[in-house]
């Protein structure tokens, strides 16, 4: 409940600082502000959500019947009604149908989440198979850090110093076709595997270092090379980079460990989390056309307070929309 209600904030901070982390000079130091919030304080909310969903869904038996008619349904219908909402306001700041069908079908730039989620469930059936077998886990978890977290980022990286090296590395790599172990499976399995662990004290401090040194690494490693290619970079910002990882199990850990009984408050909030990060764009948006988004304030000041407003405005709307009935079970 505490983690779906403090990424509901860090996603919402992500998308407020987006605009300015494009068109400000990333020399000054109004983007080094941007540029902290945008990428190493708030990357990990993604990450933070599958191994939530991870820690849920594989702890338990869930039948295929329910799997598909209730929690894959739900993100289906929500889906198709928000993906039209936005395209209907496609539609009218463009003018063009076209563009507004191709936006329906891609979803809005926040609802790519759904598509990667309604995969994930998909396959639960499979993962739940793996989790029966600790080896298994285990040899899973090895094969994501080597193929989805380590090599990619260091690829990059070779690329932008030796490109030649960098492509001959990467089309060596692309030939395992890693398939199975890409994209966000092992932040599945990662929050199953972190939730019904036992983590020691001196294992929990070691999660911790490694947390710090990977949000320090993305803000000076993505500092350097947006400097460097003068235009701004968020490889390393990226859910599945190793930087993410390192922050996200850090934050995984900090919460299990101190906040397992959260506040009622906590609990009730955490109900309308969904339904926020559905509506959040529509707010920034809105308070953007009416001049609200305190960007003339001091940048350290108007971040926070811009992303709070938003947060407290869709909250509020998700809070009335789970009070209506039929909507309150299908879209939010």
């Amino acid at each position: 409940d505490f983690l779906r209600v403090l990424g509901v904030l860090a996603v919402i901070t992500l998308h407020v600082n987006s605009k300015y982390w494009h068109s400000l000079d990333i020399n000054s130091f109004d983007w080094q502000v941007v540029n902290f919030c945008h990428g190493a304080l708030t990357r990990w909310a993604v990450p933070v959500y599958v191994m939530i969903s991870g820690a849920l869904f594989l702890s338990r038996d869930v039948p295929l019947r329910r799997l598909y008619g209730k929690n894959i349904l739900r993100i289906v219908t929500a889906f198709i009604f928000w993906s039209l909402t936005y395209s209907i306001a496609k539609y009218f700041e463009l003018g063009s149908a076209e563009d507004a069908l191709i936006h329906f079908f891609n979803g809005h730039y926040h609802l790519w989440f759904l598509y990667m989620i309604i995969g994930l469930y998909m396959a639960v059936p499979l993962m739940k198979k793996i989790t029966e077998s600790k080896f298994l886990i285990k040899y899973f978890l090895v094969l994501s850090l080597i193929f989805v977290f380590i090599i990619p980022p260091m690829i990059y990286l070779i690329r932008i110093f030796a490109p030649d090296v960098g492509n001959f590395t990467n089309k060596f790599i692309n030939q395992f076709s890693p398939k199975l172990i890409a994209g966000y499976a092992g932040y599945f399995l990662i929050g199953y595997y972190l939730n019904n662990i036992d983590i020691s004290p001196k294992t929990t401090h070691y999660i911790y270092i490694c947390g710090i040194i990977g949000f320090l690494e993305a803000i000076f490693i993505s500092e350097y090379v947006s400097i460097m290619t003068n235009k701004p970079n968020s490889n390393f910002y990226s859910p599945l980079s190793i930087t993410a990882l390192l922050e996200s199990a850090a934050i995984f850990v900090f919460c299990k460990k101190n906040f397992n009984r959260p506040l009622q408050f906590i609990r009730r909030l955490s109900k309308y989390t969904f339904g926020a990060y559905l509506v959040h764009p529509a707010v920034i948006f809105v308070i953007r056309k009416l001049g609200l988004d305190f960007s003339m304030i001091n940048t350290i000041i108007f971040v926070p307070v811009t992303a709070i407003f938003v947060f407290i405005i869709s909250f509020i709307i998700s809070g009335i929309l789970n009070h209506i009935p039929i909507l309150n079970k299908y879209i939010v």
